[in-house]
């Protein structure tokens, strides 16, 4: 016969480790063209046990979006990307993320900015909500839980 099986562990560390695991696959695109900021984002998504790729620009990120082999799980999109070519910038690439991947990726809008007009037409764009910076570990950890 065979053993008795142990139930699973249920510490909070063993959970994290599960959640980790599965998500070790999933890519997140950071969008940001502050590099501080963009860093930053991508050590907290790291420690939520996430793959990040990260744009400066918004020609970097329609690189990443157009190469991309498999949709990205979440993104994370600056409003205001100081692009010469348009101020638009942070709009135009939530929409191509959408135009590419519809809504099997979740779109998070990066804005210092609180004018209700960003924040209006950054959903109207496509992204699913919003984050004001400063972003804090908990505000990250908080969307990746739910992914």
């Amino acid at each position: 016969p065979h053993p008795p099986r142990r139930p699973a562990p249920r510490c909070r560390s063993c959970v994290l480790a599960r959640a980790h695991r599965s998500r070790a696959m999933a890519k997140v695109l950071v969008v940001e063209d502050d590099v501080f900021q963009s860093q930053l984002l991508v050590a907290m998504l790291s420690e939520c046990g996430f793959e990040a790729v990260e744009c400066n620009s918004e020609e970097e990120a329609y690189e990443a979006i157009e190469s991309a082999l498999t949709p990205f799980a979440l993104a994370f999109c600056d409003m205001q990307l100081d692009d010469e070519s348009t101020e638009l910038g942070g709009l135009l690439v939530v929409k191509k993320l959408r135009e590419n991947f519809g809504k099997q990726i979740k779109v998070i809008s990066l804005t210092a900015n609180e004018d209700i007009e960003v924040l209006d037409a950054s959903i109207k764009a496509g992204a699913d909500s919003h984050l004001l910076k400063p972003i804090s570990q908990h505000d990250i950890t908080k969307i990746c839980d739910s992914v």
